[in-house]
């Protein structure tokens, strides 16, 4: 069979063997992952088998399936398509897909590394989420959203690299990725959305361009061995309980001459006390402004 039939035939496999399983009686949960297939497949084959499409998907549950050439001239990879392959440790993703679409890589437990071609734009809603293999990414300037739990529970991550495409890091797009020790975040992001980092409980310092406008409720709460943060000149609205819990903090730095909108006076609460530097023009401003004013005694000139 041809390469580029290959993913398709993949996918159509998966339905024929449910299809086959419940032709036997049997009925498989919707929810269930294909891993979980495993005992259906075994039952099937002592009834007498279901065909190619059975043999393919029990080679992928056995692990005979690690490695998958995405063909040359995909332009999408579909939602849920590679969902729940947990053997699988290495992709290849060719020049040419546009948009890697929602669950497509989800609980993918085994893969460790993914690079992402530069004519990607879109990353979907848990596209990577709990692929607690994967260890590094770099997302190219071409993508320009990253979905809603895109890479959440990605446990192993140490290194994130978000690339100067990106305008939005959507809800809990790096949630619980606990061996986070390096992020850098480009410099066309407007927004960090609620819970973007929370519980990346392995980085010490972040750097939040000016572009970022609005900082998500809870974006960063929980991340405990953070020791450093700058905020660019953009920000306009920080989140409720934004920062809280961030218990090494030794420093915060806002660049806004304006005071920033605090959802709520929470945003730095449990931060160690820390001090909070701002524009020595400003800060009268930022000790008076609501809100801020529970913080007036933290409130310091940045140094020249």
């Amino acid at each position: 069979m041809a390469i580029s039939d290959e993913l398709t035939r993949i996918q159509t496999a998966k339905a024929d063997i449910k299809a086959s399983i419940e032709a036997k009686g049997v009925t498989i949960p919707s929810s269930a992952l294909i891993d979980q297939y495993a005992d259906y497949v075994d039952e099937i084959q002592t009834g007498g088998g279901g065909g190619q499409a059975e043999e393919d998907l029990k080679n992928l549950i056995e692990g005979s399936f690690t490695t998958f050439d995405i063909p040359e001239g995909t332009t999408k990879i579909g939602s849920g398509a590679f969902r729940g392959f947990t053997n699988l440790t290495d992709v290849t993703i060719p020049e040419g897909v546009i948009s890697i679409d929602n669950e497509a890589f989800r609980e993918c437990t085994s893969l460790e590394e993914v690079i992402i071609p530069s004519s990607v734009r879109s990353i979907g809603e848990n596209a990577f989420q709990n692929c607690t293999g994967l260890t590094s990414v770099e997302i190219p300037d071409s993508v320009t959203s990253i979905g809603n739990s895109a890479f959440s529970g990605c446990s192993v991550l140490t290194s994130v690299t978000i690339g100067n495409g990106v305008t939005s890091i959507d809800n809990q797009a790096f949630y619980k990725c606990y061996g986070l020790t390096s992020v850098t975040i480009g410099n066309s992001v407007r927004s960090i959305g609620e819970n973007a980092f929370n519980n990346c409980s392995g980085f010490t310092s972040i750097t939040i361009p000016n572009s970022v406008t609005e900082i998500g409720t809870t974006a960063f709460q929980y991340c405990t061995s953070l020791t450093s943060v700058t905020i660019g000149s953009g920000v306009t609205s920080i989140g409720r309980q934004a920062f809280y819990k961030c218990s090494s903090l030794t420093s915060v730095t806002i660049q806004a001459t304006t005071p920033p909108t605090l959802v709520y006076s929470n945003a730095f609460l449990d931060t160690n006390n820390c001090p909070i530097y701002v524009p020595a023009a400003s800060v009268n401003a930022y000790k008076t402004a609501t809100d801020w004013e529970n913080y007036s005694t933290r409130i310091q000139a940045i140094s020249e």
